[in-house]
């Protein structure tokens, strides 16, 4: 998919992401069904939220990754028209 306007290095981002593509990888923190259990619909909470801040951060390596090796390529790129 390369239209000389970046297409290669939005479908290496795309390619890092989890999921499908309709799909960003996160699940969304589930609330408690009985008010009897808040005490552990509190503590489901805080686990789905971390959980949820997890695969965000793993995301965001995944996507600081790709960001780096386009980088190095248009470095390198242009190291290469600088010499030519």
């Amino acid at each position: 998919m390369s239209n000389g306007r970046g297409g290669d290095a939005m479908s290496s981002v795309r390619n890092a992401l989890p999921g499908s593509s309709r799909s960003h990888g996160f699940s969304l923190p589930k609330l408690p069904k009985r008010k009897s259990s808040m005490k552990g619909g509190v503590r489901n909470i805080s686990k789905n939220v971390s959980e949820a801040a997890k695969q965000a951060d793993r995301l965001g390596q995944r996507v600081s990754s790709v960001a780096n090796a386009v980088q190095k390529v248009s470095e390198t790129a242009d190291d290469a028209v600088k010499k030519a």
